[in-house]
């Protein structure tokens, strides 16, 4: 049997860094609006609710269009779309599966299909919008957590969801990055670091912690954009991390289809020394307590 292809995302980030050198373009916030229509692609927006894609990419011809949804009152998502389009139309390797069945293709972007080319056009979209030189250096200026994301979001015009999924793969704190709908977790995002101590994977459709803050989040009346904070352990979330440490949770209603966007972060993870001189104080510390809970003298 075949195996399907995988993504490619070394290949589709040089596609979209291409593209941004072609257009000239050396500072965010990038439009993929005035990107498209530089290229003379036709863009239509579509106001139907209930459709059951992102964006489409039509091919008529020599005549390229992109339809993006405008149901949705977020910009940074109409945005994302575009750029996913585009990433479709410049990564020509993709047109012979996506126009299999016609010449309209339609998508599912933000990071939620299991397709190689919807996988590749998601990951030309991120540095297509949030170019990594600038996105890595605008992190340095904001603190950690959702206040960050919420900052970066701003400056480059894109969506809350999409900013964190990018700040997860390019920060250097240690950040988990976990969007959820009905108290199920949908995907999660992990900055590298946080695969040091095995806090890097969620299996998708688990069930939210009980006793989080994203828990107790849902089982409230949320209101889109209502936050909260609180902390958690990284064991309530990560099956078997090597080091159960307390993290910061941050939650934000995204108000969308009540997806919930979680932020867990901490401003540094201990390096293996450090490590075993928290474990030898720990057991210092245990070993001050008689069996009943009173403290030695000596």
């Amino acid at each position: 049997m075949t195996m399907p292809p995988k993504a490619d995302r070394g290949r589709a980030v040089q596609a979209a860094r291409e593209l941004l050198e072609n257009a000239k373009v050396v500072d965010a916030p990038v439009d993929p609006f005035a990107i498209a229509r530089g290229m003379e692609i036709v863009l239509q927006p579509i106001d139907k609710e209930n459709v059951d894609f992102s964006g489409c990419l039509l091919r008529e011809g020599q005549v390229w269009g992109i339809l993006y949804r405008n149901d949705i009152n977020v910009e940074g998502f109409k945005r994302f779309t575009v750029a996913h389009e585009l990433g479709h139309h410049e990564m020509t390797h993709h047109h012979d599966a996506i126009f299999a069945n016609g010449n309209l293709h339609a998508s599912q972007s933000n990071f939620t299909s299991n397709l190689w080319h919807e996988q590749e056009a998601d990951c030309f979209a991120a540095e297509l919008l949030m170019p990594s030189g600038l996105f890595t250096a605008a992190i340095h200026d904001t603190t950690i957590g959702l206040p960050a994301i919420k900052s970066l979001s701003d400056r480059f015009l894109t969506s809350l969801t999409s900013t964190a999924i990018r700040y997860a793969g390019l920060s250097h704190d240690p950040v988990a990055i976990i969007v959820s709908e009905r108290s199920c977790i949908l995907y999660c995002f992990t900055s590298p670091c946080m695969r040091t101590i095995r806090a890097d994977y969620i299996e998708r459709a688990t069930r939210v912690p009980a006793g989080t803050e994203t828990d107790r989040h849902f089982k409230s009346s949320p209101s889109p954009g209502d936050e909260r904070q609180g902390r958690s352990y990284l064991s309530a979330w990560f099956e078997k991390p090597t080091r159960d440490l307390e993290f910061n949770e941050d939650v934000i209603d995204l108000g969308r289809y009540g997806k919930v966007l979680t932020v867990l972060h901490a401003t540094e993870i201990p390096d293996e020394e450090e490590i075993e001189e928290l474990d030898m104080e720990e057991d210092a510390e245990a070993n001050k307590f008689n069996r009943d809970g009173k403290r030695i003298s000596w």
